[in-house]
């Protein structure tokens, strides 16, 4: 699917882009239709309701396919911490857009919603009971960002529900040890005190 991309550069600066004039002839009541959800998913948005903003894009993308909406869908999704639907976004945007002014956004946002959607996964796949798949993902996740103690302690107990006790209990060792780096507060500046001065009285002479 082509795209124009000369509507994908506004609003850059907010985070968000107008939908561009779609290479498919649309006719003006779907168009408008399109037009009026893609408003409403901005009001959504700029009111923090980042949920209803990204159902309202996706309304709006149902409508008119613009794959600057993709973009919009992301970002919606990723305010809202629904970062399994933004990865599947982003995606869809770089797939179909590979030379858009914003693809490079789009791919550190993409980064940045992946470690999550791989931990999301992993913990559908704990609550399923599927703690070997769940494993395979909180390692994905851990290898994407090796500092995350959920990460760690996620993958102490995947383990140790497949029977793999010591290996289970290195990771609760690694989110131990994690968890209490984090706590630790930094040291307090010291205050470096000058020369102390005598509080003895020189003996003085007296001269007769």
């Amino acid at each position: 699917m082509r795209v124009s991309l000369i509507g994908l550069v506004v609003g850059l600066v907010l985070g968000m882009i107008a939908p561009a004039a779609s290479a498919q002839p649309v006719d003006p009541e779907t168009k408008a239709r399109a037009d009026a959800a893609f408003a409403e998913g901005t009001a959504a948005f700029d009111a923090s309701d980042f949920v209803r903003a990204a159902l309202d894009f996706e309304e709006a993308y149902g409508l008119v396919p613009d794959a600057a909406y993709l973009f919009n869908i992301g970002q919606a999704y990723r305010f809202g911490k629904e970062c399994v639907k933004a990865t599947a976004a982003y995606q869809k945007f770089i797939e179909l857009v590979p030379d858009a002014p914003n693809v490079d956004k789009a791919k550190l946002h993409l980064q940045e919603v992946k470690v999550c959607a791989l931990f999301v996964e992993g913990r559908r796949l704990m609550g399923a009971g599927k703690p070997a798949e769940a494993c395979t993902q909180f390692a994905a996740a851990h290898a994407e960002d090796p500092k995350a103690t959920g990460t760690m302690l996620n993958l102490g107990l995947c383990n140790e529900q497949i029977g793999k006790v010591a290996t289970a209990a290195t990771w609760f060792r690694k989110a131990q040890n994690s968890a209490a780096r984090v706590r630790r507060p930094s040291p307090k500046p010291r205050h470096v005190r000058g020369p102390r001065r005598s509080r003895r009285r020189s003996r003085c002479s007296r001269s007769w």
